[in-house]
Protein backbone atom coordinates (compact mmCIF):
# COMPACT_ATOMS: atom_id res chain seq x y z
CA UNK A 1 0.00 0.00 0.00
CA UNK A 2 2.62 2.48 1.00
CA UNK A 3 4.29 1.73 -2.43
CA UNK A 4 1.19 2.33 -4.43
CA UNK A 5 0.33 5.06 -2.74
CA UNK A 6 3.98 6.76 -2.94
CA UNK A 7 3.77 6.29 -7.07
CA UNK A 8 -0.13 7.84 -7.13
CA UNK A 9 1.02 10.52 -4.62
CA UNK A 10 4.00 11.56 -6.80
CA UNK A 11 1.73 11.43 -9.85
CA UNK A 12 -0.86 13.81 -8.73
CA UNK A 13 2.27 16.41 -7.94
CA UNK A 14 3.82 15.76 -11.18
CA UNK A 15 0.21 16.38 -13.09
CA UNK A 16 -1.23 19.45 -10.96
CA UNK A 17 1.09 22.03 -12.18
CA UNK A 18 0.52 20.24 -16.06
CA UNK A 19 -3.14 21.04 -15.94
CA UNK A 20 -2.54 24.35 -14.25
CA UNK A 21 -0.29 25.61 -17.41
CA UNK A 22 -2.91 23.69 -19.50
CA UNK A 23 -6.39 25.58 -18.17
CA UNK A 24 -4.54 29.10 -18.22
CA UNK A 25 -2.52 28.97 -21.33
CA UNK A 26 -3.16 26.17 -23.42
CA UNK A 27 -6.91 25.25 -23.31
CA UNK A 28 -8.93 27.01 -25.63
CA UNK A 29 -11.85 27.75 -23.36
CA UNK A 30 -14.19 30.93 -24.36
CA UNK A 31 -14.67 33.43 -21.93
CA UNK A 32 -12.08 32.04 -19.50
CA UNK A 33 -12.12 35.15 -16.64
CA UNK A 34 -9.35 35.88 -14.61
CA UNK A 35 -11.70 34.93 -11.79
CA UNK A 36 -12.11 31.51 -13.14
CA UNK A 37 -8.18 31.23 -13.18
CA UNK A 38 -7.77 32.57 -10.04
CA UNK A 39 -10.20 30.00 -8.81
CA UNK A 40 -8.39 27.36 -10.51
CA UNK A 41 -5.06 27.82 -9.29
CA UNK A 42 -6.53 28.36 -5.35
CA UNK A 43 -7.89 25.13 -5.78
CA UNK A 44 -5.36 23.03 -7.53
CA UNK A 45 -2.86 24.90 -4.83
CA UNK A 46 -5.62 23.47 -2.30
CA UNK A 47 -5.21 19.84 -3.77
CA UNK A 48 -1.45 20.00 -3.75
CA UNK A 49 -0.82 21.30 -0.41
CA UNK A 50 -3.28 18.62 0.79
CA UNK A 51 -1.08 16.12 -0.95
CA UNK A 52 2.19 17.34 0.10
CA UNK A 53 0.72 17.02 3.89
CA UNK A 54 -0.21 13.17 2.94
CA UNK A 55 3.55 12.69 1.82
CA UNK A 56 4.69 13.64 5.20
CA UNK A 57 2.57 11.06 6.46
CA UNK A 58 4.24 8.83 4.20
CA UNK A 59 7.37 9.61 5.01
CA UNK A 60 6.92 9.82 9.29
CA UNK A 61 3.73 8.34 9.95
CA UNK A 62 2.65 11.99 11.52
CA UNK A 63 -0.58 12.15 12.46
CA UNK A 64 -2.03 15.08 10.22
CA UNK A 65 -5.84 15.08 11.62
CA UNK A 66 -4.51 16.18 14.83
CA UNK A 67 -2.79 19.51 12.62
CA UNK A 68 -4.92 22.48 12.83
CA UNK A 69 -3.53 23.55 8.57
CA UNK A 70 -4.32 20.15 7.55
CA UNK A 71 -7.87 20.36 8.59
CA UNK A 72 -7.65 24.04 7.34
CA UNK A 73 -7.03 22.67 4.12
CA UNK A 74 -9.34 19.97 4.29
CA UNK A 75 -12.21 22.05 4.87
CA UNK A 76 -11.31 25.16 2.44
CA UNK A 77 -11.03 22.44 -0.64
CA UNK A 78 -14.47 22.00 -1.02
CA UNK A 79 -15.53 25.27 -1.10
CA UNK A 80 -12.81 26.22 -3.30
CA UNK A 81 -14.29 23.05 -5.61
CA UNK A 82 -17.41 25.12 -5.86
CA UNK A 83 -16.59 28.19 -6.60
CA UNK A 84 -14.50 26.96 -9.55
CA UNK A 85 -17.05 24.56 -10.96
CA UNK A 86 -19.22 27.74 -10.84
CA UNK A 87 -17.31 30.16 -12.20
CA UNK A 88 -16.41 27.67 -15.34
CA UNK A 89 -19.55 27.27 -16.19
CA UNK A 90 -21.63 29.98 -15.76
CA UNK A 91 -20.22 32.71 -18.06
CA UNK A 92 -21.86 35.31 -15.85
CA UNK A 93 -20.91 34.30 -12.50
CA UNK A 94 -19.88 36.81 -9.84
CA UNK A 95 -18.33 36.69 -6.01
CA UNK A 96 -20.81 38.21 -4.02
CA UNK A 97 -20.61 39.14 0.08
CA UNK A 98 -23.56 36.45 0.09
CA UNK A 99 -21.51 33.48 -1.71
CA UNK A 100 -18.71 34.17 0.78
CA UNK A 101 -21.11 32.13 3.59
CA UNK A 102 -19.43 28.87 1.16
CA UNK A 103 -16.66 29.05 3.58
CA UNK A 104 -18.59 29.17 6.55
CA UNK A 105 -17.56 25.46 7.67
CA UNK A 106 -14.05 27.07 8.51
CA UNK A 107 -15.75 28.35 11.59
CA UNK A 108 -16.22 25.21 12.94
CA UNK A 109 -12.51 24.29 12.96
CA UNK A 110 -12.57 26.30 16.20
CA UNK A 111 -15.69 24.43 18.02
CA UNK A 112 -15.34 21.24 16.68
CA UNK A 113 -13.07 18.23 18.12
CA UNK A 114 -10.58 17.36 15.54
CA UNK A 115 -12.67 13.59 15.29
CA UNK A 116 -15.08 15.82 13.83
CA UNK A 117 -13.16 17.53 10.95
CA UNK A 118 -12.82 15.22 8.93
CA UNK A 119 -16.24 13.99 8.02
CA UNK A 120 -17.05 17.70 8.22
CA UNK A 121 -15.38 18.19 5.05
CA UNK A 122 -15.64 15.25 2.99
CA UNK A 123 -19.44 16.10 3.57
CA UNK A 124 -19.58 19.49 2.60
CA UNK A 125 -17.60 18.33 0.04
CA UNK A 126 -19.78 15.20 -1.22
CA UNK A 127 -22.54 17.59 -1.49
CA UNK A 128 -20.99 19.87 -3.82
CA UNK A 129 -20.53 16.86 -5.97
CA UNK A 130 -23.89 16.18 -5.37
CA UNK A 131 -24.83 19.56 -6.30
CA UNK A 132 -22.80 19.53 -9.82
CA UNK A 133 -24.53 15.46 -10.65
CA UNK A 134 -28.14 17.56 -10.18
CA UNK A 135 -26.72 20.44 -12.46
CA UNK A 136 -26.09 17.93 -15.04
CA UNK A 137 -28.78 15.63 -14.66
CA UNK A 138 -31.16 18.99 -14.91
CA UNK A 139 -29.82 19.57 -18.52
CA UNK A 140 -31.55 16.21 -19.44
CA UNK A 141 -33.05 17.91 -22.30
CA UNK A 142 -29.82 18.42 -24.44
CA UNK A 143 -28.36 15.12 -23.16
CA UNK A 144 -29.00 13.40 -26.66
CA UNK A 145 -26.93 16.34 -28.13
CA UNK A 146 -23.98 15.82 -26.13
CA UNK A 147 -23.96 12.27 -25.11
CA UNK A 148 -20.02 11.98 -24.57
CA UNK A 149 -19.31 14.83 -23.17
CA UNK A 150 -22.59 13.76 -20.36
CA UNK A 151 -21.07 10.85 -20.04
CA UNK A 152 -17.50 12.10 -18.91
CA UNK A 153 -18.89 15.04 -17.69
CA UNK A 154 -21.35 12.67 -15.22
CA UNK A 155 -18.89 10.28 -14.63
CA UNK A 156 -16.49 12.17 -12.96
CA UNK A 157 -18.95 14.05 -10.86
CA UNK A 158 -20.11 10.60 -9.87
CA UNK A 159 -16.88 9.01 -8.96
CA UNK A 160 -15.63 12.24 -6.91
CA UNK A 161 -19.36 12.09 -4.91
CA UNK A 162 -17.67 8.08 -4.28
CA UNK A 163 -14.19 9.49 -3.12
CA UNK A 164 -15.82 11.82 -0.74
CA UNK A 165 -18.21 9.32 0.45
CA UNK A 166 -15.41 6.31 1.13
CA UNK A 167 -13.24 8.59 2.34
CA UNK A 168 -15.88 9.59 5.15
CA UNK A 169 -16.57 6.12 5.70
CA UNK A 170 -12.86 4.98 5.72
CA UNK A 171 -12.09 7.76 8.65
CA UNK A 172 -13.98 5.83 10.96
CA UNK A 173 -11.34 2.88 10.63
CA UNK A 174 -7.78 3.52 11.23
CA UNK A 175 -6.50 7.32 10.12
CA UNK A 176 -4.11 5.49 8.04
CA UNK A 177 -6.46 4.41 6.24
CA UNK A 178 -8.36 7.74 6.16
CA UNK A 179 -4.47 9.13 4.36
CA UNK A 180 -4.39 6.43 2.03
CA UNK A 181 -7.46 6.14 0.33
CA UNK A 182 -8.16 10.13 0.23
CA UNK A 183 -4.46 10.65 -1.27
CA UNK A 184 -5.24 8.09 -4.06
CA UNK A 185 -8.77 9.10 -4.42
CA UNK A 186 -7.42 12.39 -5.06
CA UNK A 187 -4.82 11.07 -7.84
CA UNK A 188 -7.26 9.31 -9.44
CA UNK A 189 -9.29 11.94 -9.85
CA UNK A 190 -6.57 13.76 -11.77
CA UNK A 191 -5.72 10.58 -14.25
CA UNK A 192 -9.82 11.01 -15.29
CA UNK A 193 -9.78 14.75 -15.84
CA UNK A 194 -6.42 13.76 -17.74
CA UNK A 195 -7.83 11.34 -19.98
CA UNK A 196 -11.18 13.02 -20.30
CA UNK A 197 -9.07 16.00 -21.51
CA UNK A 198 -7.51 13.79 -23.66
CA UNK A 199 -10.49 12.56 -25.68
CA UNK A 200 -12.39 15.24 -25.45
CA UNK A 201 -10.12 18.78 -25.47
CA UNK A 202 -13.70 20.70 -26.25
CA UNK A 203 -15.53 18.94 -22.98
CA UNK A 204 -15.69 22.62 -21.04
CA UNK A 205 -16.51 24.51 -24.12
CA UNK A 206 -19.36 22.24 -24.48
CA UNK A 207 -20.30 22.05 -20.91
CA UNK A 208 -20.30 25.98 -20.75
CA UNK A 209 -22.47 26.26 -23.82
CA UNK A 210 -25.41 23.89 -22.96
CA UNK A 211 -25.73 25.68 -19.66
CA UNK A 212 -25.63 28.95 -20.92
CA UNK A 213 -28.16 27.97 -23.27
CA UNK A 214 -30.21 25.88 -20.59
CA UNK A 215 -30.36 28.04 -17.33
CA UNK A 216 -30.56 32.13 -19.17
CA UNK A 217 -33.38 33.98 -20.30
CA UNK A 218 -33.28 33.38 -24.28
CA UNK A 219 -31.38 36.60 -26.07
CA UNK A 220 -33.05 36.11 -29.51
CA UNK A 221 -35.96 38.05 -28.87
CA UNK A 222 -33.39 41.16 -30.02
CA UNK A 223 -32.64 39.93 -33.20
CA UNK A 224 -33.99 38.55 -36.33
CA UNK A 225 -33.34 35.04 -36.56
CA UNK A 226 -33.30 34.66 -40.14
CA UNK A 227 -31.69 37.48 -41.39
CA UNK A 228 -28.85 36.85 -38.43
CA UNK A 229 -28.76 32.81 -39.99
CA UNK A 230 -28.16 33.99 -43.62
CA UNK A 231 -25.44 36.34 -42.15
CA UNK A 232 -23.91 33.18 -40.42
CA UNK A 233 -24.22 31.44 -44.02
CA UNK A 234 -22.54 34.25 -46.04
CA UNK A 235 -19.47 34.08 -43.46
CA UNK A 236 -19.26 30.63 -43.90
CA UNK A 237 -19.68 30.08 -47.42
CA UNK A 238 -18.55 32.75 -48.97
CA UNK A 239 -16.51 34.50 -46.63
CA UNK A 240 -14.91 30.99 -45.43
CA UNK A 241 -14.53 32.21 -41.57
CA UNK A 242 -13.83 28.48 -40.65
CA UNK A 243 -10.93 28.94 -42.55
CA UNK A 244 -8.95 30.86 -39.35
CA UNK A 245 -7.58 28.25 -36.82
CA UNK A 246 -7.61 30.43 -34.38
CA UNK A 247 -11.74 31.43 -35.09
CA UNK A 248 -13.54 31.85 -31.59
CA UNK A 249 -17.10 32.59 -30.62
CA UNK A 250 -16.64 36.04 -29.66
CA UNK A 251 -14.68 36.81 -33.12
CA UNK A 252 -17.59 35.13 -35.32
CA UNK A 253 -20.21 36.96 -33.05
CA UNK A 254 -17.91 40.39 -33.60
CA UNK A 255 -18.50 40.23 -37.19
CA UNK A 256 -22.19 39.27 -37.27
CA UNK A 257 -22.48 42.44 -34.97
CA UNK A 258 -24.23 40.20 -32.19
CA UNK A 259 -23.42 38.94 -29.17
CA UNK A 260 -21.66 35.84 -28.05
CA UNK A 261 -24.44 34.76 -25.90
CA UNK A 262 -26.45 35.24 -28.74
CA UNK A 263 -24.68 33.33 -31.21
CA UNK A 264 -24.35 30.72 -28.62
CA UNK A 265 -28.07 30.30 -28.26
CA UNK A 266 -28.42 30.95 -31.92
CA UNK A 267 -26.14 27.80 -33.12
CA UNK A 268 -27.89 25.88 -29.90
CA UNK A 269 -31.11 26.08 -31.10
CA UNK A 270 -31.05 26.20 -34.66
CA UNK A 271 -28.26 23.56 -35.32
CA UNK A 272 -28.39 21.16 -31.75
CA UNK A 273 -25.04 21.76 -30.78
CA UNK A 274 -22.81 24.10 -30.09
CA UNK A 275 -20.06 26.27 -31.26
CA UNK A 276 -17.36 23.76 -31.28
CA UNK A 277 -19.15 21.29 -32.63
CA UNK A 278 -20.81 23.48 -35.42
CA UNK A 279 -17.18 25.13 -36.47
CA UNK A 280 -15.80 21.52 -36.61
CA UNK A 281 -18.80 20.18 -39.14
CA UNK A 282 -18.39 22.87 -41.43
CA UNK A 283 -14.88 22.57 -41.69
CA UNK A 284 -15.06 18.53 -42.36
CA UNK A 285 -17.58 19.48 -45.02
CA UNK A 286 -15.23 21.64 -46.80
CA UNK A 287 -12.69 19.01 -46.60
CA UNK A 288 -15.17 16.42 -47.56
CA UNK A 289 -15.25 19.05 -51.28
CA UNK A 290 -11.71 19.27 -51.51
CA UNK A 291 -11.14 15.33 -51.47
CA UNK A 292 -13.17 14.72 -53.78
CA UNK A 293 -11.95 18.03 -56.25
CA UNK A 294 -8.30 17.32 -55.32
CA UNK A 295 -7.59 13.79 -55.53
CA UNK A 296 -3.95 15.12 -55.86
CA UNK A 297 -3.59 17.30 -52.85
CA UNK A 298 -2.08 15.77 -49.82
CA UNK A 299 -4.25 15.20 -46.89
CA UNK A 300 -2.63 17.39 -44.65
CA UNK A 301 -2.68 20.60 -47.17
CA UNK A 302 -6.18 20.05 -47.22
CA UNK A 303 -6.79 19.95 -43.26
CA UNK A 304 -4.92 23.09 -43.01
CA UNK A 305 -7.04 25.18 -45.85
CA UNK A 306 -10.04 23.62 -43.78
CA UNK A 307 -9.05 25.50 -40.88
CA UNK A 308 -7.84 22.61 -38.85
CA UNK A 309 -4.16 23.52 -36.44
CA UNK A 310 -2.46 20.12 -37.35
CA UNK A 311 -3.16 16.63 -39.01
CA UNK A 312 -4.00 15.03 -36.09
CA UNK A 313 -6.86 17.49 -35.27
CA UNK A 314 -8.02 16.96 -38.50
CA UNK A 315 -8.08 13.22 -38.68
CA UNK A 316 -9.76 13.27 -34.99
CA UNK A 317 -12.31 15.35 -36.09
CA UNK A 318 -13.17 13.79 -39.31
CA UNK A 319 -13.21 10.27 -38.08
CA UNK A 320 -15.59 11.90 -35.31
CA UNK A 321 -17.90 13.01 -38.19
CA UNK A 322 -17.70 11.04 -41.15
CA UNK A 323 -16.80 7.60 -38.98
CA UNK A 324 -13.41 6.87 -41.46
CA UNK A 325 -10.44 8.66 -41.79
CA UNK A 326 -9.89 11.08 -44.39
CA UNK A 327 -7.84 8.97 -46.79
CA UNK A 328 -10.63 6.63 -46.28
CA UNK A 329 -12.85 8.51 -47.35
CA UNK A 330 -11.72 9.59 -50.21
CA UNK A 331 -10.74 5.79 -51.26
CA UNK A 332 -14.86 5.80 -50.92
CA UNK A 333 -15.46 8.41 -53.08
CA UNK A 334 -13.20 7.80 -56.06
Amino acid sequence: MQTVSLLSLGFSLFIAPVLWISFIWLMPIEHKRMQTKVFCSGFLLLISLLQIKHLEFLLDGRQLLQEFSYQTLLVIAPSMFYFFSRSLLFKDYQVTWRSIAHFAPISFLFVLPDTAIAPLALIVGSAYCIWLVQLIYRLRDMRNRFKLEFFFATTFAVIAFIVMVLGTLSFYTEPKYFYHFYLNGLSFAYALVVVVLLVYPNLIDELTEIVATTYRNSTLSRINIEQTMSALDRLMTEDKAFQDEQLTLSDLAERMNITSHQLSELINTQFGFGFSQYLRKVRVEHAKQLLKLEPEASVLSIGLESGFKSQSNFYSAFKTCEGVSPGQYRKNTH
